[in-house]
Order: C-alpha cells, then sequence, then structure tokens
C-alpha cells in the first residue's frame, strides 16, 4: 500500500487517539521513541499539528526548572546586532549589558502564573511560547514573546529566545 492511501489513515486514527484518550505530549513522545523511527516521525508531526491549531492544552511551565544562560543574555539579547537586533529594545525598559541578571530574574518570573502554548515538537524536546509582560529596571512596561524548550533528556525547561508581542490580546 503506498504511503498517500495509508497516510490519511495513520492521521486519522492518531487524530482519534488524541481526542478521545486525552495523550500528553509527552506519552507521544515516549510512544515515538519505542516506534520505528518512520513511525515516529507521523506522531511527531501529528502533535505538532494538534499543537498549532490549538487542541493541545495550555501548560504551566516551571520556574524551579527554568534555565536561562548567562551567555543568552549577554552575548545575545543585550548586544547591538545588525540583524534581529534586540538591545535597542530591551534598552527602552533599562535593560542594559552592566544589570543583565535583573532581565535573568524578570524572564524567570514571567513564567510565573502565565500557561504557556505548545508549538513545535523538535527532537530534543517540546517548545512552548509564553506571552505576558515585563517591566524593566526604568519602570518601562514590554509586552514580550519568550520561547521556552523542555527538555526531553532533562525535563528541564530552558530558554530560547525572545521577541516583542505585537499582537494585540483578547480576553
Amino acid at each position: 500500500m503506498s504511503i498517500a492511501i495509508w497516510f490519511p489513515r495513520l492521521f486519522l486514527f492518531i487524530s482519534q487517539l488524541l481526542k478521545l484518550v486525552f495523550i500528553t505530549p509527552h506519552m507521544i513522545v515516549l510512544i515515538a521513541g519505542l516506534g520505528s523511527n518512520y513511525f515516529g516521525k507521523y506522531l511527531t508531526f501529528a502533535l505538532t499539528f494538534y499543537s498549532k491549531i490549538g487542541i493541545l492544552q495550555r501548560t504551566m511551565l516551571s520556574i524551579e526548572n527554568a534555565i536561562i544562560s548567562p551567555d543568552k543574555i549577554k552575548r545575545y539579547l543585550l548586544v547591538p546586532k545588525k540583524r534581529n537586533d534586540k538591545s535597542r529594545w530591551l534598552a527602552q525598559a533599562g535593560y542594559k549589558l552592566e544589570i543583565w541578571h535583573i532581565l535573568k530574574q524578570d524572564l524567570k518570573e514571567q513564567l510565573s502564573g502565565i500557561k504557556a502554548v505548545a508549538t513545535d515538537m523538535t527532537p530534543y524536546g517540546q517548545l512552548f511560547e509564553v506571552k505576558g509582560e515585563i517591566i524593566g529596571p526604568n519602570g518601562h512596561l514590554l509586552r514580550v514573546c519568550t520561547i521556552w524548550m523542555e527538555e526531553r533528556e532533562t525535563n528541564r525547561t530552558k530558554f530560547i529566545t525572545m521577541y516583542p508581542d505585537h499582537k494585540k490580546r483578547t480576553i
């Protein structure tokens, strides 16, 4: 049987399984790891598809397990870049290289009480998007979107990047 015939059937089966049995993303990753690489790819695809259309539930990320690399802040976010510069945007709120640790603390505090939305599944773990606000050292408020990854092997929550959240919010 060709892939064009059995893939839609497999996808329908997975979608029914996700809806009716309430399989969590972590369980699917486990199933994908147990199955063949070929089957695992389709499970990962289905999980990513469902997270994109919003069927997967929002999750609270653990602040205690959150890892933010100092280099990510000191060598990436707060240093001027030719492309995708975030340092000028962060400077509006008073963040600068000399007080990088304040940005690190504010990013961790952003996780408190805000639910994360699962976005993509990578070979390394599940990516999450967290939208919220941080108040900088000068009192200026920034609307931010941060990307975090729950690493598959360590179960730790790792900061990936951040950018301005320009979208209007609905209540």
